[in-house]
């Protein structure tokens, strides 16, 4: 299936993937914490608020809510090209470090708790820690109120990017006492690598984009059913 050209949608969560090529793209905690300041930069220039981050040895993945339609791959750009140059220089390497272009799909913002914690839990399900507060280079123990990150979001703030929806820190914390609904990542991976939008059916509809687009974006044939969220969501609609 073609892939639809990225969808940007202001002022929307996204879900964000940048994978590496060959080997590792984080090789020490020094390059962890520069590309959190290249995130932290980045950010702050092109109007991207982060809500979420997890930096696995090979990829990253992100939450966040670009200001612009076109914020979001300015920022990407930015980010990626100064912490390539760093790490080659860091490493004595040279060439690309990244495996294309970055991946990314909108979320629907009473969603967002449930995609900054699925990410925040891939470190367990792929066997690296047995607990995501064991993993340090996520946003897991900002957001669990373990430790503060400067450069991220307050609950208030993450609560209105919510537009309305229960309390961040509420949905979220009821989101941690219960396991991640079977199913719900394998259709995070599938709708971020196509580029299509994350939440219930009604999502698609509330973008604002022509029609033309929209009817692309809507799945085809009779919804499929599938594991339950937390808060009254569900991916029955997808």
């Amino acid at each position: 299936m073609a892939r639809l050209a990225r969808l940007s949608v202001p002022g929307c969560p996204h879900h964000v993937v940048q994978a590496g090529c060959g080997a590792s793209v984080f090789r020490s905690d020094d390059d962890c914490l520069f590309y959190i300041d290249c995130l932290r930069k980045g950010a702050r220039e092109f109007g991207v608020l982060v809500a979420a981050y997890l930096l696995l040895p090979g990829e990253v993945h992100l939450v966040a809510l670009p200001g612009d339609r076109d914020s979001l791959s300015r920022f990407m750009q930015s980010v990626s090209r100064r912490y390539v140059r760093w790490f080659n220089r860091r490493h004595g390497l040279e060439g690309t470090l990244w495996e294309g272009r970055f991946r990314s799909s909108p979320v629907a913002p009473e969603w967002l708790a449930q995609i900054a914690l699925y990410i925040e839990r891939l470190p367990v399900e792929r066997r690296f820690v047995s607990s995501p507060e064991q993993y340090v280079w996520s946003s897991f123990a900002h957001h669990a109120g373990l430790r503060t990150d400067p450069f991220l979001p307050s609950p208030a703030e993450l609560s209105a990017a919510c537009c309305g929806a229960a309390g961040f820190t509420a949905v979220y914390g009821e989101l941690l006492g219960e396991e991640t609904p079977e199913g719900f990542g394998r259709m995070v991976e599938q709708m971020t690598r196509r580029g299509r939008p994350i939440g219930p059916r009604d999502f698609i509809d509330r973008i604002p984009a022509p029609e033309e687009r929209k009817r692309a974006l809507r799945p085809r044939g009779r919804p499929r059913k599938s594991a339950t969220l937390g808060s009254g969501h569900d991916t029955s609609d997808l």
